[in-house]
This record gives structure tokens, sequence and C-alpha cells, in this order.
């Protein structure tokens, strides 16, 4: 068994995440962002991966992979699996549960169009569920999700039923489905810091990149030591991890990985297979 696992994980957003998750398709400033991401941003990633020779998956909301099938077509090509990010990049608790339904079922007819393949995974566009997300991972056949936030280095199995009655009796946490966890922290993505926008609640931006891959060092340091094969989920976007410096520290820190003994690289549906098959 390795003594810790990383699975390079990326929100390939693009223009998705301006036209619907910030109501930006009239702003031209922003949407060239996302096709930063889609033109430098992505090959750039790429190219790193095949330096590096390791594995990755990709979360691509629906939307982008039919604008960009030519770009979603080279992550295929180039040995990546494409997961399930919604094909709008919004939050379901925005839609009725037909509207989701609907929803998730374009995004994987889009994926599985392009890949050959259906995914297998979830992660939603903003991190959340709605009161229908689990039954409709279940009723698609998800076999993982990576949306919550319940562990930090070891995956688990979603619950369902579970119930919070603040004023009538403690919280219940319900009960075990079969769809893997694989929990993700949002200090491990680079949207937060390093995303500049211009409207309450989401004035950020101009982050300090030696410091944020400083902190995904000491996280990995503390697994490495401390957890029985850790498993290390990490989140970048192609339209600002492909920007310099950050795409420079991006390469320092694999560097920095790659010289421990014993970690190994894994697309997340190998990493839900193995804690699944209890190899984890």
């Amino acid at each position: 068994m390795p003594e810790a696992l990383v699975a390079l994980n990326y929100g390939f957003d693009a223009v998705a995440t301006w036209v619907h998750g910030f109501d930006s398709a009239d702003q031209p400033s922003r949407v060239s962002r996302g096709l930063y991401g889609v033109d430098v941003g992505l090959p750039r990633i790429l190219d790193v991966h095949r330096e590096y020779e390791v594995p990755g998956t990709f979360f691509v909301p629906g939307y982008n992979v039919e604008s960009f099938p030519d770009t979603v077509g080279r992550i295929v090509r180039d040995g990546h699996e494409l997961q399930c990010h919604g094909w709008k990049h919004t939050s379901p608790t925005e839609m009725t549960r037909e509207e989701e339904r609907s929803d998730l079922e374009r995004a994987i007819a889009a994926i599985e169009d392009i890949a050959g393949r259906r995914p297998d995974g979830y992660r939603s566009p903003t991190g959340d569920f709605s009161s229908d997300t689990l039954d409709l991972l279940r009723e698609l056949e998800f076999e993982f999700d990576s949306s919550m936030q319940g562990d930090d280095f070891t995956p688990y199995m979603l619950r369902d039923g579970w119930e919070v009655n603040p004023e009538q009796g403690p919280f219940d946490r319900g009960t075990e489905t079969d769809i893997v966890e694989i929990p993700f922290d949002w200090s491990l993505t680079e949207f937060i810091p390093f995303t500049p926008i211009w409207s309450d609640p989401h004035r950020r931006g101009y982050g300090n990149e030696a410091v944020y891959f400083d902190r995904w060092r000491k996280m990995f340091d503390w697994m490495y030591a401390n957890e029985d094969c850790g498993v290390f989920v990490t989140i970048l976007h192609p339209q600002l991890s492909g920007r310099i410096p950050l795409l420079s520290e991006f390469r320092a820190f694999l560097e920095y990985v790659t010289d421990k003994p014993g970690v190994e690289f894994k697309t997340m549906s190998a990493v839900a297979e193995e804690f699944r098959d209890g190899e984890l």
C-alpha cells in the first residue's frame, strides 16, 4: 500500500462560471478570463501533466463540453478522466427537482458523447446539495461525490436521512448510502484567493502564490506524517492556475511531492474504487 495518494483535480469552468455563476454573460472582460482557461491555461496544465506523467480528474460543466469539444477532447486524448460538474455552473439549490435532473442528464450525455464513457463522479458547481441532489445521484448511478467537507484526507460514505431540529432535539446524521464521498477543502482551491470579483459577498483576489502553496506543503506534510494512506485532493482552475506565477508554484509543489517515497497519483474514480474495495 502507498504511503499517500494525491488526486489532482480541476474545475474546467471556462466561461460557464461567468455565464451562469456570476451572471456575467454580457461582460466580455469576465468571459475572457474563462477563454484564457480554454486557450492558454488548460494547454499549460496538460503539458505539466505530460511532463510529470501523472493523471488528473477534470470536473467539467456540460455547457463547456458542448462549447469547446476540441479542447475538452484533448483532456480525454491525454488520458485524463472527465467527471460531472452539472451542465450549468450554478447551484442545484436554485433548481426544482425536474430542472436539476434534466441538468444532470444533459451533463452526463455531453461527457459520455465526447469521452466514450459515462461519468461516475459528481462535484456540485458550488459545493452545495439541494434536498434532491443525493436521490438524483443514486437514481443516475453515480459512484462517488466530491462536494462535502466532512473529513480532510479520508473518504467516507455519504449519508441520507439526516435531520436538523435545532429547537426539538439533537442532530441525526442519518444512515450510510452506497455513494463514496471524497471530501475537499476550500483552502486547496485557488479560486477564492486569486479571483477578484467586484460585488459582495465575493470581493477577493490578489493572493500571494508562495504563501498559498506553502499551505499546500504544510497540509501535505501533516497528512504524510500522520495519516495511513491519506488522500490529498487539490482543486485548481486552468483560467487561474495556468497563469504565472501560479503555474510555476504548482510545478514546484509537484517536484516536492514526487520526491517523497511512497506517494502515488490517482484519479478520483480510482480513489473511490479503492476505498470501496477496502484498500484505503
